[in-house]
Order: structure tokens, then sequence, then C-alpha cells
């Protein structure tokens, strides 16, 4: 979760054209007051994701947190659950069917907006952004991120329930986009290359090997 690859300029026009129509009303980010005032609207044409997951270290359950608190309408999005349980390796990405099989489960389909927060208690977007990118990856442009998470939207003094809705399941087709992953045989192959500039975004104590890894 703490790898990324700067793509040349190429990619990056090739994705901008192919996607510029589907996501242009979609904001990448949006905030507290504009959920809140949104949350009120009938009908809803979105769906809200909790996409919390604490590091081990935290002994915190994500899963439980949410039961106890969360923001109305909202769905838990369960990153240790939607991953490829064929390995060892931690999270790594689903396959496409079982992706769709998963958020499909969540009542989301293909013109549904996903909006994902998480519940961080440094800067409230911790994890929220990983759901938003596997929802890209896997073809959705229709997602956004809260800004600050649940932190932010309780220090504004929005509701909160321990109320999980039942939601109605839809049917969600992935279309895998392999240009937005990068493989351990490519980050391998690159130390050699030089093609690419691989960015660790983990803390420095951690980059540095000294400060204790919290995901062992």
């Amino acid at each position: 979760m703490g790898l990324y690859v700067t793509p040349s300029p190429d990619f990056r026009k090739r994705r901008t054209q192919r996607h510029k129509a589907m996501s242009a009303n979609i904001p990448t980010v949006v905030s507290t007051k504009w959920l809140a005032d949104r949350l009120s609207a009938h009908p809803r044409n979105f769906i809200v994701l909790d996409g919390s997951l604490q590091p081990p270290i935290t002994k915190r359950e994500s899963r439980k947190e949410f039961l106890m608190e969360h923001i109305p309408t909202a769905q838990f999005f369960d990153i240790d659950d939607c991953r490829d349980k064929s390995t060892d390796v931690a999270h790594m990405l689903p396959s496409p069917e079982e992706f769709s099989q998963y958020v499909g489960n969540l009542g989301i389909d293909n013109k549904t907006h996903v909006v994902v927060y998480d519940n961080d208690n440094m800067v409230g977007m911790l994890t929220a952004q990983r759901v938003w990118w596997t929802f890209r990856v896997f073809g959705h442009d229709s997602v956004s991120v809260l800004d600050g998470g649940l932190p932010k939207w309780k220090k504004d003094g929005y509701r909160l329930t321990n109320i999980v809705e039942k939601v109605e399941k839809k049917q969600f087709k992935s279309v895998f986009r392999p240009e937005m992953v990068t493989t351990f045989d490519e980050i391998a192959s690159n130390l050699e290359t030089n093609e690419f500039t691989l960015v660790d975004t983990r803390s420095p104590g951690r980059y540095e090997g000294t400060a204790p890894e919290p995901n062992p």
C-alpha cells in the first residue's frame, strides 16, 4: 500500500483522454458539508463506504468501531476481506470477478457514485485512498474520498449512527486496468533499467529501517 510509480507523460495523456468523459463531474475529494447536504436528498445516487483498516500495532478493530458508530447509510468495505485470498501476502488485489461480487453485495453497480472515508485519528484519510484506487483499478471512476474522514465529520458536528442499513444487491462489472498496477517483477527489473521513479510513502523511520514496522 506504500509503493507508487510515476507514470510517463504519454500514459497520463492516454489515461486522461480515456476517462475524462466518465469522471468530469465526479470530485476526487468531497467535504463533510458536501456529503451532509447530499445525504438529506432523495433519492440518493451514491453509496457511502467506511474503508477503515488500522495497523496491527494499534490493536483497534475497524469493523467493531464501524458497528458502534458510522456516517448514516454507510456500509463497511473490509480491505482484509476484499483481497486475493490465494496468497499469504497481505492486501493483494482480488480478481475482477471477486471485486464485482464484493461491491455488488454492498449495493454498488457501475452507475453508483461511491464516497469513501476512514477513521484514522491523525489525518482521517489513511486507507480510504486505497479503496478509491481499487475502484479505479477495476474501471470505476465515480468514486470520491471524504476530506478529513470520520474525525472531521465528528468535529463538524454531523450525525452518527450505529444502524447498518440493508442494501439491495446489484450487478457490478469490473474492467481491470493493468496500467494502474505495477508488479513485483516490474519493480525488480526497474532496479536495473530505471524506467520509472519509485516512491516510498512510509515515514522516514520506517523507510530508513530505524523505526518499528507496524505491519509485520
